[in-house]
């Protein structure tokens, strides 16, 4: 896992809906976000290490001449059926003295490579893609469960007006711009939670670790230093009547919706939209929004980008 060290850096991961709430002061009304990474699985005939097994197992190959499935790797078995030319098939192990065991119709058996070829491997859900993100710091740049901020990084910080919350400068002037288009609008926005240190969500992750259990505590919170709120740049969205407060069904508000429309005009994403779990390894959280500045947040509007993993691996 990458470390990034002290200066100004950029981006996250995850709120804790309950301890938010109860420092914003208000109930949440909806359940804690779920979220993790699911990991790669497969199994390998021959001898392999788990990343070459993993590779191997659930290749993809197609015929490329008429193919005969035979109960066992040997061209005296038994032929159980015949593969036409271009049929796409996957294999269930690695490759053993020249054959692929697959599953085709009914059937379990295998084919000789001599009459199959690799197709190019298609991306899966739970593979995590390089990201091509902007140098260390730069506004934009992404922290989450493979990007970490040190212990020692804290940004510049700035109170928003009329709260105790803070956020980097220009985050705040930008909350603060938005905030007041809201409000012309007819639309009342708080911020529940923005900063928070290493230190706090070191003790937050702690609790609620002790509360459900490491595995559990990792689908509800962030591990310290894997927090995008650590960066200031973090905020999390509430209607200023209380209603539903870090949970889901803020979507459904006036001000979710509001938020949600128009954010990006004041350089703000939601940072974990609905059906992106695959690839920011967060369940949705319609409330957390992250200042990444006008051009991206513009940029990935244009362009119908929803995550920052998937913008910088265009």
């Amino acid at each position: 896992m990458k470390t990034y060290e002290k200066k100004s850096g950029f981006l996250g991961v995850l709120s804790i809906a309950a301890s938010l709430a109860m420092a914003a002061g208000i109930a949440a009304t909806g359940p804690v976000s779920a979220h993790a990474m699911l990991p790669l699985a497969g199994a390998g005939a021959s001898i392999q290490t788990p990343a070459q097994t993993a590779r191997i197992a659930g290749t993809r190959l197609k015929t490329t001449s008429d193919a005969k499935l035979r109960a066992k790797g040997s061209n005296k078995a038994k032929v159980l059926l015949r593969i036409p030319k271009g049929t796409v098939l996957k294999s269930t192990q690695a490759p053993k003295s020249g054959w692929y065991k697959i599953a085709y119709k009914d059937k379990a058996g295998y084919v000789s490579s001599k009459s199959v070829k690799l197709m190019p491997k298609k991306p899966t859900d739970t593979s995590k893609p390089t990201l091509q993100a902007p140098a260390r710091y730069e506004l934009g740049f992404i922290v989450n469960k493979d990007h970490k901020l040190s212990s020692s990084y804290k940004p510049a910080l700035k109170t928003i007006p009329g709260t105790s919350k803070q956020l980097t400068p220009e985050a705040v002037t930008a909350f603060s711009k938005m905030r007041k288009a809201a409000k012309k609008d007819g639309i009342s926005l708080t911020a529940v939670s923005g900063y928070r240190s290493y230190a706090r969500q070191k003790e937050l992750f702690a609790s609620y670790s002790r509360k459900l259990g490491a595995k559990e505590a990792d689908r509800v919170s962030a591990r310290p230093g894997t927090s995008e709120h650590q960066t200031g740049l973090a905020i999390d969205v509430g209607a200023a009547n209380g209603r539903c407060v870090i949970s889901k069904c803020f979507a459904d508000t006036r001000e979710g919706k509001w938020v949600a429309k128009y954010s990006y005009k004041y350089g703000f994403i939601m940072r974990y939209p609905k059906g992106t779990e695959k690839y920011t390894g967060y369940d949705f959280e319609p409330w957390h929004y992250r200042y990444v500045g006008t051009a991206i947040a513009k940029d990935m509007k244009n362009k119908k980008i929803k995550t920052l993993e998937r913008y910088y691996t265009r």
